[in-house]
């Protein structure tokens, strides 16, 4: 079965712009030999013709994945889809031979300019450029679609079942709730802001909560982890060591992990390892990094090397406040900040928002001189 943690709202997408940068001719060509030289003429002709339809293209997927260097065409986008649906009713039958006689001019109009603008044909490098550049932003269209790639006949089962059971709910809110019009401006929107920076830095900060990844797993009825994401290694490199003794074919560290644990007081509730998507995770490294806590904790991996044998052994049966963190104020440990982890103290006040405390475990790790 497909495992659904897999799924990260805004994976890579702000990443891509750099795909887009503009190359000169020159640059182009001097990879290599022209493209030129080894093509068909009537290759040449068809993709010399074609090059203002494409150009339109990818400036519509430009505006589409927000993907261009000023994203106002995006919110032109949003403008028109929105005053279209909203008023609709009084201008629907006026406004459908308006656009589309706008858009046939608008299409002849850009194919006209781009033909006379240039007195040279487009290089082939420059179309293979813009094909890429295509490419590149149906990917991103594509993106939130390639989870479905690993789902397994049960989860679309569960899928189709959810859609099934949810369909009354679908319905009452069509008809009590939203009419179709509003429905369709809403949907509409959220679909065009999809691929928007704030959509996607959105989605990242509300996966982050526990409360949403149980909201979407009890609709879907699919595996979503619910815990944070982390490797199976997750604090391999947040250790010390502390003494080495070593033997003819043998050495024996002793090791100190390492573990931060955070906190948030909330009104009513007191302190809880429940803190805000924005800041740092329940249990972290020195670096801030996100970590699984004390039960989820596996010794790091060592890498293979040829003949050695290595082997971790726990010396402290449990856990340990590290009293030092907080130069012995507190027996519990704790270092007090306020709302936004700034001036720490070592007591608890009403202006302390959030608190920090470290724990720490030491292990031998036995390498051996395999026989």
């Amino acid at each position: 079965m497909s495992n659904f943690q897999d799924i990260q709202p805004g994976t890579t997408y702000r990443s891509i712009h750099a795909a887009f940068t503009s190359r000169s001719i020159a640059d182009a060509s001097s990879k290599g030999p022209s493209l030129i030289q080894s093509t068909s003429p009537i290759i040449t002709s068809a993709l010399s013709s074609a090059f203002p339809y494409l150009l339109m293209i990818d400036k519509l997927l430009a505006a589409i994945t927000w993907t261009n260097e000023d994203s106002y065409q995006g919110f032109l986008l949003i403008v028109i889809y929105g005053a279209a649906v909203r008023y609709w009713d009084n201008l629907g039958s006026a406004i459908v031979p308006v656009a589309a006689s706008m858009a046939f001019c608008c299409v002849s109009w850009t194919i006209t300019t781009v033909s006379n603008e240039s007195s040279d044909p487009p290089t082939l490098e420059e179309v293979v450029a813009l094909l890429s550049n295509i490419c590149t932003r149906c990917e991103i269209l594509r993106e939130p679609l390639k989870v479905l790639d690993s789902f397994t006949l049960v989860d679309f089962g569960k899928l189709l079942l959810s859609s099934v059971l949810l369909w009354p709910f679908y319905v009452f809110v069509l008809q009590r709730i939203y009419n179709t019009k509003w429905f369709s401006l809403i949907f509409g929107i959220l679909a065009l802001t999809y691929y928007s920076p704030w959509a996607t830095a959105s989605r990242c900060l509300l996966w982050r909560s526990s409360y949403v990844r149980t909201a979407a797993k009890a609709v879907t009825g699919l595996d979503v982890l619910l815990t944070s994401r982390h490797s199976k290694n997750p604090i391999a490199t947040d250790h010390k060591v502390i003494y080495t003794s070593k033997t003819n074919d043998s050495e024996k560290q002793t090791v100190e992990f390492q573990i931060f644990e955070n906190q948030r007081r909330w009104i009513g509730m007191g302190w809880s390892g429940h803190l805000l998507p924005n800041e740092r995770a329940p249990f972290t490294n020195e670096k801030f990094a996100a970590c699984s806590g004390f039960e989820g904790f596996h010794f790091p991996e060592m890498p293979e090397v040829t003949g050695k044998s290595f082997k971790w052994e726990w010396l402290d049966p449990k856990w340990q406040i590290d009293v030092s963190f907080n130069k012995g104020n507190d027996k519990e440990g704790w270092i007090y900040y306020d709302n936004y982890w700034d001036t720490p103290g070592f007591v608890d006040s009403i202006s302390k928002y959030t608190r920090s405390r470290k724990w720490r475990r030491r292990a031998t790790l036995v390498i051996e001189a395999k026989k």
